[in-house]
């Protein structure tokens, strides 16, 4: 599964609100990659909200989204077992590595008020050494967007050379 291949579908929907912007970053492609955010409740709905303003995504290892992600790229918004809910524009974006529980107290302080993790959220983080903080900007709300098959992975990486939509719109 390509995150690009969706791009049609929601440049559909652009059209059909007059959302100018997303429009015109489809059409003109502006933009480096199409990645696609499994997420659970109720940090979905915070995104959507508008509460949650910054994705975070902290690992083990070293696995996308760390170090994939750039200002500008398209950020799809999948609930997880559902569909495509919403669509955001990577804003600022930072990578820790080398995390210990201290570093993770300190991403904490810094950033919980934009992330909005619980106690249980930043405790289960502890053993973490990657993170990757997302700013969420110019959120598009869709109407669902159903996807077919299922797939394991929390993070999709899409490639750079497919676009997926067809400029006759």
């Amino acid at each position: 599964m390509n995150p690009g291949d969706f791009l049609g579908d929601i440049l559909e929907q652009a059209v059909e609100r007059d959302n100018a912007y997303w429009k015109r970053k489809i059409l003109n492609a502006d933009f480096g990659r199409v990645h696609m955010a499994i997420m659970t409740e109720p940090y979905l709905s915070w995104i959507l909200e508008g509460k949650k303003t910054i994705e975070s995504r902290f690992s083990r290892k070293r696995i996308a989204p760390f170090q994939k992600v750039d200002e500008k790229d398209i950020i799809l918004l999948k609930k997880s077992g559902g569909d495509i809910a919403g669509v955001f524009e990577a804003g600022a974006v930072s990578c820790f590595e080398g995390l210990d529980p201290k570093g993770i107290l300190t991403i904490r302080n810094q950033y919980n008020d934009k992330i909005c993790g619980s106690d249980a959220f930043w405790q289960s983080r502890q053993i973490c050494r990657y993170a990757t903080l997302i700013e969420v900007n110019l959120l598009f709300v869709l109407e669902p967007i159903r996807i077919k098959g299922k797939n394991r992975q929390s993070w999709i990486v899409g490639r750079h050379d497919c676009i997926g939509v067809d400029g006759d719109v």
